[in-house]
């Protein structure tokens, strides 16, 4: 969500109107909006925390994980019934990290062939080049 806060929520809830309605009034539409704008925001994955049994949690999660799959944006969901962790669980947030660090060293070496060797120009310039 912008720093700014609630004077930007009419922004929030257009962008997530491209995949919920915004007449769902729930933690859905902050949820998958803060979700939409991860990467861009500097974030290299996603955890999806909520309670068992929350319908607005596994809405998120339904919208969340075939858009992030497409972004290639790890993503994690955990639901919570109050107790401890399983450890089967703690594996998956293990290769989550994993992941995580994967999609922050792609990231990484993205932005260093852009602003690398003569910046955005160099880059194109070496593109160009390979097609000929």
């Amino acid at each position: 969500m912008p720093e700014s806060g609630w004077p930007h929520l009419h922004l929030l809830f257009e962008k997530a109107a491209e995949h919920v309605s915004p007449t769902l009034f729930s933690e859905v539409i902050p949820t998958v909006d803060d979700g939409l704008e991860a990467e861009s925001n500097g974030y290299d994955g996603i955890i999806l925390i909520g309670p068992f049994h929350c319908l607005p949690f596994r809405i998120s999660e339904a919208i969340l994980k075939p858009l992030s799959l497409q972004r290639g944006m790890p993503l994690l969901a955990y639901a919570s019934d109050g107790y401890a962790v399983a450890p089967s669980f703690l594996r998956q947030v293990d290769v989550h990290i994993q992941q995580v660090l994967a999609h922050a060293a792609r990231n990484s070496e993205a932005a260093r062939t852009v602003t690398g060797a003569g910046g955005l120009a160099g880059f194109l310039k070496c593109a160009v080049g390979k097609l000929h």
